[in-house]
C-alpha cells in the first residue's frame, strides 16, 4: 500500500519528469516552436501551416470539402477562400489543377462548379521542412530530457 504522507523534500518541486522508459516519442512538445520557426523562415501563418498539413496527402481538393472538414458555427467556404487558399495560391504553395481538353468543356457549360485545387512541390517542400524541424527539435528537447530546475531562492 502506498505512503500518504509526501516528503518535505518533494514539496518543493515545480515539476516531477516522468521515467524516459515509460514514454515514447513524443512530438506536441515542440509544436509551438517548430510552428514559430516555419512562419519565421517561411513568412506564413499557423492557421496557413495548419492547411497545408491538412491537405498534403489530398491529390487534388475542392473548396467544400476543405468546409466540410473544417466546419464549424459561422464559418463559410468564403472565409476559407480568403484565409487559407488565396494567400496560398499567391505565395505558390497551392496551384488550380490544369484541366484537359473534356474538363474545360465541362467548365465551360457548367459555370457553377468549383476549382480543383492541389499542393504544389514548393508546399510539399514546406510540409518537409515542419517535419524535419520537429524532429530535430524532438532531439534536442524530446525524451528523457529534463528541463532546467528552478534554482532561484523562495
Amino acid at each position: 500500500m502506498p505512503k500518504k504522507r509526501i516528503p518535505k523534500s518533494k514539496l518543493t518541486r515545480t515539476h516531477l519528469p516522468q521515467k524516459a522508459y515509460w514514454l515514447k516519442d513524443n512530438y506536441n512538445k515542440c509544436l509551438i516552436l517548430t510552428n514559430d520557426v516555419i512562419t519565421q523562415r517561411y513568412e506564413i501563418t499557423n492557421g496557413q501551416i495548419g492547411f497545408l498539413l491538412l491537405v498534403y496527402d489530398l491529390q487534388f481538393f475542392y473548396i467544400p470539402y476543405i468546409a466540410k472538414l473544417l466546419s464549424s458555427e459561422g464559418v463559410t467556404r468564403t472565409s476559407h477562400w480568403g484565409k487559407y487558399v488565396k494567400p496560398l495560391i499567391s505565395k505558390g504553395y497551392i496551384s488550380e489543377v490544369e484541366f484537359g481538353n473534356d474538363d474545360e468543356e465541362y467548365f465551360l457549360f457548367n459555370s457553377n462548379v468549383e476549382r480543383r485545387h492541389m499542393i504544389t512541390a514548393r508546399g510539399r517542400q514546406l510540409v518537409q521542412d515542419y517535419y524535419n524541424v520537429l524532429q530535430s527539435l524532438n532531439k534536442k528537447y524530446g525524451v528523457g530530457v529534463t528541463p532546467p530546475q528552478d534554482t532561484s531562492p523562495s
